[in-house]
């Protein structure tokens, strides 16, 4: 949270880097580490495994959006996995409660 109210991507990148669970997941999910350089590499401030992991979260700026996604999918292709990119929106209101759903 400190990195994001400060704006500040590089603080940002570092906080995405897990260190102590990435490592093993890399060798249940070969197109991890390819998927995170792609996602820097074409802009992305930061990109990670995503939960426990099959999924793949890059931070980037809203110009750069399309190009972070088409690499990531790229890159996940030629570990032989099918992706998609979905472009989400960081809501700004915090939790709430749902009646009904």
């Amino acid at each position: 949270m400190l990195a994001v109210s400060r704006r500040d991507h590089r603080l940002l990148a570092s906080a995405m880097e897990d260190r102590m669970h990435q490592p093993g997941r890399s060798r249940a999910y070969p197109y991890l580490n390819p998927a995170i350089a792609a996602a820097k590499s074409s802009g992305a401030w930061g990109a990670a495994l995503s939960g426990a992991g099959g999924s793949v979260i890059a931070v980037a700026p809203g110009a750069r959006v399309d190009e972070v996604g088409d690499a990531m999918v790229e890159a996940a292709r030629a570990s032989g996995v099918a992706g998609v990119a979905l472009t989400l929106k960081a809501a700004s209101r915090g939790a709430t409660v749902v009646e009904g759903a």
